[in-house]
């Protein structure tokens, strides 16, 4: 994709267009928030590991905020994809 953008404008405006269409964005707002998602889950991990929020109710409360965080991403990525 990289190699067909910088060809020319013509290759760049047919890839534009490609990727502009409402499946093509469906596939790429999910992996987005996929990735957003394991970003968030991972901080919390890692603080897991330094012992911060290790008894069972900080757990549960970092859950749940992972979980809102992450829907409030995959809603911003998808209104800034479309």
């Amino acid at each position: 994709m990289l190699q067909a953008s910088l060809a020319s404008e013509a290759q760049f405006m047919a890839l534009h267009d490609k990727l502009r269409q409402p499946i093509i964005l469906g596939i790429l707002w999910a992996f987005l928030s996929a990735i957003f998602y394991h970003l968030v889950a991972g901080l919390r991990h890692l603080l897991l590991d330094i012992h911060i929020g290790e008894s069972k109710r900080e757990a549960r409360y970092s859950a749940f905020a992972t979980l809102l965080i992450s829907a409030l991403g995959s809603l911003l990525l998808g209104y800034w994809l479309w």
